[in-house]
């Protein structure tokens, strides 16, 4: 029986599956969302740890036409779960692989999307004019969560 569980979790870390229980989704490691139009308000929302050892952040920055706010608060785990959340409730991994421009636009809307997992695996994003399905419920939820910390609500 050692031999067995040995053996599994050999092969999970040479998978990568360690940190997450059978069945679980494995966690979000870091995110970052940015979305805004040219001319007017642009945002990025930014979640991750710098490195092995140090504290984790979220840095949310914005540019009202002129007027730039960035921000950079210590953060804990709850801030990564409610960023998983939302990941899954909107089917963000679905997104992997979207690019796609709306040709002879000026002055429109763009969005990225990027999270990276404790499995490895990682979503990207982005988009100027077109959206993946169910963009707008997604992004409403990420920009309610997120624009608080802009007005020094947040968590």
């Amino acid at each position: 029986m050692k031999r067995w569980i040995g053996a599994l979790l050999a092969l999970s870390c040479a998978f990568g599956w360690a940190g997450a229980a059978i069945g679980e989704e494995p966690s979000v490691t870091a995110f970052c969302y940015m979305q805004g139009a040219h001319p007017g308000a642009t945002y990025e929302f930014t979640v991750h740890t710098p490195g092995p050892g140090e504290v984790s952040v979220a840095m949310f920055g914005q540019n009202l036409v002129g007027e730039a706010l960035d921000l950079c608060l210590q953060v804990d785990e709850a801030v990564f779960a409610e960023v998983g959340r939302i990941v899954t409730e909107y089917d963000l991994r679905a997104w992997d692989g979207f690019d796609e421009t709306e040709p002879g636009v000026i002055g429109g809307h763009h969005f990225y999307l990027e999270v990276f997992f404790s499995d490895g695996t990682q979503i990207a994003a982005g988009g100027y004019m077109r959206y993946p399905e169910n963009y707008a419920e997604a992004d409403a939820a990420i920009m309610a969560y997120f624009l608080p910390w802009g007005k020094g609500d947040g968590e």
